[in-house]
């Protein structure tokens, strides 16, 4: 009888341990999981984003300078020359305009890419005024059409940087959280798992 009782003691308390341990497996592979998914959320989505909305207002400045030079030259293959560089910077603006992924309505990513498919589409529009008619013309097609748009999207730019940087930070915070709570808790379970142990150990002497 007694040995009996030793031996449901013996189960009781390791069965108690398996079990707080099995539990604290779980929970920290649930949490884990999240933290995991908040971190790739951060670097795929948030920081990927904010830099390219960063390397998309970099070519706008470039188009907008480099127009406005061209207009500016008396010499034509200077001219030409800046030119080709706004035509390539619209280029390149497109490429990492595809390439922006985070969907947020509070970063006003939809109004970004729409304003910069306008400038995609005005630019050679003003290129055309700037070729064939006179610098006064090319200067007002600038400053009438294409300026504006740069201005309002370099507006927008900055709101979307905001936005993208207070999205990382939310990101970031709430996995630190998440950390903490799984750590806080298989810290918490750990106790229990050795108190039951030890008590085991202690009944049985």
């Amino acid at each position: 009888m007694k040995n009996l009782k030793v031996a449901t003691k013996l189960i009781i308390s390791f069965g108690a341990v398996i079990i707080m341990t099995i539990a604290c497996s779980l929970v920290s592979v649930i949490g884990l999981k999240s933290v995991h998914g908040n971190v790739n959320l951060m670097i795929d989505t948030e920081i990927k984003s904010l830099l390219r909305v960063k390397d998309v207002e970099i070519q706008v400045e470039t188009i907008g300078r480099t127009v406005r030079a061209g207009v500016l030259e008396d010499d034509n293959n200077v001219e030409t020359q800046y030119i080709n560089e706004a035509t390539a910077a619209a280029a390149t603006m497109m490429e990492k305009l595809d390439l922006i992924t985070y969907s947020g309505t509070d970063a006003r990513i939809d109004e970004f890419k729409s304003v910069c498919n306008e400038i995609n589409t005005i630019l050679p529009e003003v290129i055309a005024i700037v070729n064939d008619g006179t610098k006064e013309e090319g200067l007002a097609a600038y400053n009438d059409k294409l300026s504006p748009k740069i201005v309002q999207c370099l507006s927008i730019g900055d709101d979307a940087d905001a936005a993208l940087t207070a999205a990382c930070s939310g990101t970031r915070s709430a996995t630190t959280s998440e950390t903490n709570a799984v750590t806080n808790v298989a810290i918490i379970v750990g106790i229990f798992a050795l108190a039951l142990g030890v008590g085991g150990i202690i009944n049985l002497t």
